[in-house]
């Protein structure tokens, strides 16, 4: 196991200062202070909980295997940590041709266990090497230009050159800190950037160059769970005080929010320039007006009939994204302020579902193509909002406080945010944790290494979780800077990760229930109708007595002609032997004269009876499918059964075996 890896994962969480400013870098300044808040916090306490017994020792098993690879104890090392520290002072083209390369320095004290990795990295990699000043150095064989120095307890490297020697990490309120350049980082990126790629390069700099500046992140362990600051030069002209009055029409019960008050004037004021110039280059034209007018030919070719100005630039007010306790799954709404583009866009996009906007104070609902659901869109004097919500979608046009405000998590963000807030977010983090839990309980139960007693502690675990963790909040300021803070169990950046941890399961459910549902309905009033229709029709006459057989997919569908004839009693996507259709494979078995059943058309010719009942399935292609089969016969009953992971064979319904059309099914019936 080569030890590069293990020095960068030290390593990259720090920085170490330089005798010329970096363009990036990253700090921890007490690795044990970090470790005693990492045991203290919510996280922490759970990860030591004994309900996780079990898990532990799985992964400390996990990790010994890796030591024994590596020969160094990797988690007594780890937390052997004092301070670490990375810098980024510049870039050089690459003599290997693989574009610029960045200068990095690293530096990592690890008190009394330093010794011991430098000699083993030294002993693997390296070749003895002097730098003045250090107890030992070596150059890494890999890579000549890199040296590596090991000083008293710290030890500090550099690539390309970069020299190996130490520099006091500078002591810091924040377990951990970022800081970077990002205006003089990409100015020494273009410098190197091959001639050939610097064009394009400098184009999507452009886009960017609004926002390059110097930033800086702090990230603290708490109790409660992660504190993060960020810090940027100079403000964000486009962004403007939420509307508490906005925010707070939302319901109490709201599992996850963030509202950020946009001027859209000023956005595109600060988008035009940048993003026109790279529309012109990707279009081959040289004039901005070009450009914009490209963009506005395209939206009134969806029945915009407003500039792209006009359409950004008439924009006001906050802008708004919940998550919200709804039945049968959590709602998503998107709350966004009205404007004259704002009505043209919705009401184009409306137009090209072919349906109507509601009028002003009111709510429709709107099946958008491809979703299971339909979404509840509502328009009041100053907002549109569309949501999977229905009942926020039929309360949001009163305008009156929803009961967000006095809610815990509502209460803190906006107590921690005080006036004139540019963003206000929050988290009800016990609920989310507890919403997640049944989802949690579905993907334990796949796991086929773990034993029932652990799945249920984890679960266990999982509910002290919520009754340990807190609400988080994020907000943001405008001004001369920008400044923005986060509290959450897993820290602001986990917020996108929060929000799908919701979605995703839900959105996955409400496929499962729709793909089902549509299954359970194509059975009934689909394949019956139409296999009483064929076998009526006499299209296929086994053995000439005048009585029709049952048909196949391929032929109830037209694929397979009949007699010449092309039927269409099924939709088109059924032309198949075993067609697939929302996540469902449908099979078809037809009565032999053995009291048995054929598959196939060929099977059915040899027949000498009459091949007068049929039984058809409807199988999950996988578990994220469906979790149900179904099934119909020449009753007219449907039936169903929960997903087993394999193919129904003939008589499945009636319980397999020696069972057989005679017999009563087994399977329940189904019922919606």
């Amino acid at each position: 196991m080569r030890l590069i890896p293990l020095v960068a994962a030290l390593a990259i969480t720090g920085a170490c200062a330089a005798e010329t400013a970096p363009l990036a870098e990253m700090a921890i300044s007490d690795g044990q202070r970090l470790v005693q808040h990492w045991n203290a916090s919510v996280m922490g306490r759970m990860w030591n909980d004994p309900l996780l017994a079990d898990l532990r020792a799985r992964s400390e098993a996990k990790f010994a295997e890796v030591e024994a690879d590596s020969e160094l104890p990797i988690r007594d090392t780890l937390l052997a940590l004092r301070s670490a520290g990375l810098r980024i002072s510049g870039f050089k083209t690459s003599e290997k041709g693989t574009g610029p390369e960045p200068l990095m320095g690293f530096q990592l004290d690890l008190g009394e266990r330093s010794r011991a990795l430098f000699d083993l990295w030294m002993q693997r990699e390296g070749e003895a090497a002097a730098v003045p000043g250090a107890a030992a150095a070596f150059t890494v064989k890999s890579d000549q230009a890199a040296t590596i120095a090991l000083f008293d307890t710290v030890i500090t490297g550099g690539n390309l050159g970069v020299p190996a020697k130490p520099a006091a990490v500078p002591a810091d309120p924040a377990d951990m800190t970022w800081a970077v350049d990002s205006k003089q980082l990409m100015q020494a990126l273009s410098a190197v950037t091959p001639e050939a790629d610097r064009a394009d390069f400098e184009a999507g700099l452009a886009v960017a160059t609004p926002y390059l500046r110097s930033y800086r992140y702090d990230l603290t362990v708490l109790p409660e769970g992660m504190l993060e600051r960020v810090r940027a030069d100079g403000g964000i002209d486009f962004l403007i005080p939420v509307d508490p009055a906005v925010v707070g029409r939302l319901p109490a019960n709201t599992l996850l929010s963030f509202a950020v008050g946009v001027d859209g004037e000023k956005l595109w004021a600060s988008l035009r320039v940048p993003v026109l110039s790279a529309l012109a280059k990707q279009t081959g034209g040289s004039d901005l007006d070009e450009a914009e007018a490209l963009i506005d030919s395209q939206l009134g070719g969806v029945g915009i009939d407003l500039g792209i100005a006009e359409l950004l630039g008439g924009i006001r007010g906050t802008a708004q994204f919940a998550v919200t306790q709804a039945a049968p799954f959590p709602g998503f709404s998107l709350i966004l302020p009205r404007s004259p583009g704002m009505d043209a866009a919705v009401i184009a996009l409306l137009a090209q579902i072919q349906s109507d906007p509601p009028a002003e104070g009111d709510s429709t609902q709107v099946q958008i193509p491809g979703m299971p659901l339909p979404l509840s869109l509502a328009r009041d004097a100053g907002t549109w909002l569309v949501s999977s919500d229905a009942l926020l979608g039929s309360t949001w046009v009163s305008g009156a406080a929803g009961g967000w405000s006095d809610a815990p998590a509502g209460k803190l963000a906006l107590a921690k945010a005080g006036d004139g807030a540019v963003v206000i977010g929050a988290s009800d983090t016990p609920a989310i944790v507890q919403m997640i839990s049944p989802y949690l309980a579905m993907a334990l139960g796949q796991a086929p290494d773990m034993e029932p007693k652990q799945r249920q502690n984890v679960l266990k675990a999982v509910e002290k979780l919520a009754s340990l963790a807190s609400t988080g909040y994020v907000f943001a300021r405008g001004g001369a800077n920008f400044e923005a803070e986060a509290r959450g169990l897993f820290g602001a950046s986990m917020v996108p990760l929060m929000g799908a941890a919701i979605a995703i399961p839900n959105l996955l459910e409400s496929r499962v229930t729709a793909n089902q549902n549509a299954a359970a309905s194509t059975l009934k009033s689909g394949v019956f109708p139409a296999q009483i229709q064929f076998q009526g029709g006499g299209y296929s006459d086994s053995n000439e007595d005048g009585l029709g057989d049952y048909g196949f997919f391929e032929e109830l569908s037209g694929a397979t002609p009949v007699g010449g004839v092309e039927l269409n009693l099924m939709d088109a996507s059924f032309q198949a032997h075993e067609p697939v259709v929302n996540g469902y494979r449908y099979l078809m078995f037809v009565k032999d004269d053995q009291n048995g059943a054929v598959s196939s058309i060929d099977g059915r010719r040899t027949v000498k009876g009459n091949a007068d009942q049929f039984v058809a399935y409807a199988v999950p292609e996988d578990a994220e499918q469906g979790r149900k089969m179904f099934a119909v016969t020449t009753a007219g009953t449907v039936y169903t059964t929960p997903f087993t992971g394999e193919m129904p064979d003939w008589n499945a319904l009636w319980g397999g075996g020696d069972k057989g059309w005679a017999d009563q099914p087994v399977w329940q019936p189904y019922r919606r």
